[in-house]
Order: C-alpha cells, then sequence, then structure tokens
C-alpha cells in the first residue's frame, strides 16, 4: 500500500477557506492504530502506525480468520472474540477503527447487521474500549472507510480535489456513501444506504429490510443467485427431455442448488462463468440487475448531482460487463446536461480502499466532523 497523505486540503472560496480533513486531524504525534475489517465469512486485523505527516508505517495483516460461529443476534460473542484477537497481538494501541457493515449510530452503536446476523443494539464500541485499557475506538461503517480510501488515492494523483463523491458497492449486498465537502452524508437517520431505495413498489419482500421492491432485491450476489435458479427451475419443464452435449459449471451449480434448496449459495467466480458461456439465464438476470443498478445512480445523478461516482464490488469487477451495462442503462435514464458533468471510476480493490480509509479516519479527531 502507498504512503497514505491526508486529503482535502484547505482551499479558497467565495466564502473564504473551505476547511478539510487536514485541518481536523490529530497531529501531534505518530499513532499505533489497529483496524479489523469485519464481513460475516471472515474478519482480517491490521496493524501499523500512522505519522504526524499522514503516512502509514509498519502496516502487517496480523490475523484473519472466520467468525461464522460466533455470529449471533446480540453481538456479545463476536466483540468478545475481537477483543480475544487483538489482545492475541501484544500490540499496544492508541486507537482501534472497526470496519463493518451494518446501520450504525455515533461511532458506537450498532442497532442491526442483516449480513452479520445482528438484530439487537450493541454498545460495540464501549464494549471494546474497556477491555482494552479504554483507549479510543471507532465502530465504521465499512463503505465510509472505502469512500475515504479511494478520495485519498484520486487525492494523491491529483484527479480530485474538493469534490461531491459517492461509493457504491455490488457484492454480497449493496450499498453506497455520498461525500459532500468532506463530510458524509447520511440520509434518513443513521442509514440513507442505497439498498433501501425502491424501485419496484409490489417487487420482491426482503425480509431483512422489511421492505417490497428494494434494490438490494435485485442486485447483490445471493440475490442474482436466487434468481438464476428460480429461471432454472421455470425453465425445467421445457428443457427436461433435451440432451445437452456438454453441461457447463454454471449449469451444474444450478442444478445443484435447486436439488438441495441452497437458491442463494451459487458464488460469484460460477456466476461469472455462466456470463462468460453466454448462458442465456446469467445473461437475463445481470442484465436486469444492471438495469436497476443504473436506475438508482439515475436517481443519485438527479438528486445529488456528483462529481465523481465510483463502482466496487465483486459484480462490477468480476462479471463480464455488468460495469459497462450498469453504466449505459443509468445513461439511458439520465438528464444529459447532469450525465455530462458526473465522472465514473472502476475500483478494482475495494479492500485496500477500506484498509487505506480506516487509517485515515484513526487520525480525525473528532468523527462528527467527518461523519
Amino acid at each position: 500500500m502507498p504512503s497514505l497523505k491526508l486529503i482535502f486540503q484547505a482551499q479558497k472560496n467565495k466564502k473564504g477557506i473551505n476547511m478539510g480533513i487536514r485541518e481536523i486531524v490529530k497531529v501531534s504525534k505518530s499513532v499505533s492504530v489497529c483496524v479489523v475489517l469485519l464481513e460475516r465469512d471472515w474478519c482480517s486485523l491490521y496493524s501499523g502506525k500512522v505519522t504526524v505527516h499522514g503516512e502509514i508505517k509498519e502496516l502487517n495483516n496480523l490475523d484473519k480468520w472466520t467468525p461464522t460461529q460466533y455470529i449471533k443476534p446480540d453481538a456479545i460473542r463476536l466483540f468478545e472474540e475481537i477483543v480475544r484477537r487483538i489482545k492475541v497481538t501484544k500490540k499496544k494501541y492508541d486507537t482501534v477503527i472497526v470496519s463493518m457493515p451494518g446501520t450504525i449510530k455515533n461511532y458506537n452503536e450498532v442497532f442491526t447487521s442483516s449480513r452479520l446476523g445482528i438484530k439487537k443494539a450493541f454498545q460495540a464500541s464501549n464494549f471494546i474500549s474497556e477491555r482494552l485499557d479504554n483507549i479510543r475506538v471507532g465502530i465504521i461503517h465499512d463503505i465510509d472507510c472505502m469512500l475515504f480510501g479511494a478520495c485519498n488515492v484520486l487525492a494523491n494523483a491529483e484527479i480530485i480535489q474538493h469534490e461531491t463523491i459517492c461509493y457504491i458497492v455490488a457484492d454480497e449486498g449493496v450499498g453506497s456513501a455520498l461525500m459532500i465537502d468532506g463530510k458524509i452524508h447520511r440520509g434518513a437517520g443513521v442509514a440513507g444506504h442505497i439498498s433501501r431505495l425502491v424501485l419496484e413498489e409490489n417487487g420482491i419482500f426482503f425480509p431483512e429490510l422489511a421492505q417490497a421492491g428494494s434494490l438490494e432485491s435485485y442486485v447483490s450476489r445471493p440475490w442474482i443467485s436466487k434468481h438464476c435458479v428460480e429461471r432454472y427451475e421455470a425453465s425445467r419443464a421445457f428443457t427436461s427431455g433435451l440432451k445437452q452435449a456438454r453441461e457447463t459449471e454454471f449449469e451444474k451449480a444450478l442444478a445443484t442448488a435447486f436439488s438441495t434448496n441452497r437458491q442463494w449459495d451459487i458464488p460469484c467466480d460460477i456466476l461469472a462463468s455462466g456470463i462468460h458461456d453466454k448462458n442465456q439465464t446469467a445473461l437475463e438476470c445481470f442484465k436486469d440487475s444492471a438495469k436497476y443498478l443504473g436506475k438508482a445512480i439515475n436517481s443519485i445523478i438527479t438528486i445529488c448531482h456528483p462529481h465523481r461516482i465510483l463502482l466496487a464490488g465483486e459484480l462490477v469487477t468480476e462479471i463480464d460487463g455488468f460495469y459497462n451495462e450498469t453504466i449505459e442503462s443509468a445513461r439511458k435514464l439520465s438528464w444529459a446536461t447532469a450525465w455530462n458533468a458526473v465522472s465514473f471510476d472502476k475500483r478494482n480493490d475495494l479492500r485496500d480502499d477500506q484498509v487505506r480509509g480506516s487509517f485515515i479516519l484513526s487520525m480525525i479527531e473528532n468523527w462528527r466532523d467527518v461523519l
């Protein structure tokens, strides 16, 4: 990972000075940081030091483990294990950042996380801090971290200065973060993420969101897997008597998922092979998914008019044509004057963005200034 320089220099405008991140960071000393990336199927711990010049030093990936057995509705066992793993590193930290999916309030309280199975509010930051000698702990949404990390890279390359930027991830879930003048715009309550956009009033009901027709039901790996299996089921009556010269890996996965009632479980690389083989079921499902994501992007362009939209996640980077199909879908719906003022970037490694952004945020004196 390249050295990190804190982004968003103060800039002059008609009202005077537009203050950016550099003006609100802790710069009195180098700080030792532990970053925890938390997902449903894996968790990684990183350690490093951030210097007064904003560079990451001594960056190490200390531990990667599977948290599945600790995932419970109340989250206590999960965060107990995180604390234990941090202690095992035998390092002294000034700050711990946990970057995770979910609905999070005040960098502390995890309300819910459908991806992590958390259904009860939990004061995660206080819980960790009390068990680690009351050090500073922040619980920060994963896509917020990705956005800050990507902005840092683009600023270093002098691609951006002080712009409105939206970061969208299409992966195991679908989500976004929007930065306006160096500060995350939250939307409704503590959520406001793109996954809750309702695109079909009478569409698919998603129990975890308690909504019908939400974007997540059309643009996420588990749901695309389910849609592919449903189309396979509907077509069986027409294909059962036909002989196939060769059954592809994707077709085998469809048959297995159908017979074992595991519609959600086809992994991204197998779905990608269906596109590569030009399987009609895969092509139709991904075209529909890209269409819905394009609709959501059009809403963002129309209402927020960002300077730049960043797209990331396995669906964007691993599925042939998905990125281009999404952009084309958004373009067809968008007002030309607004569309022509927006730039797009594909982020090929969102985890690098996430780690970098987490270290940047560890240096912020008051997270309320930017989150």
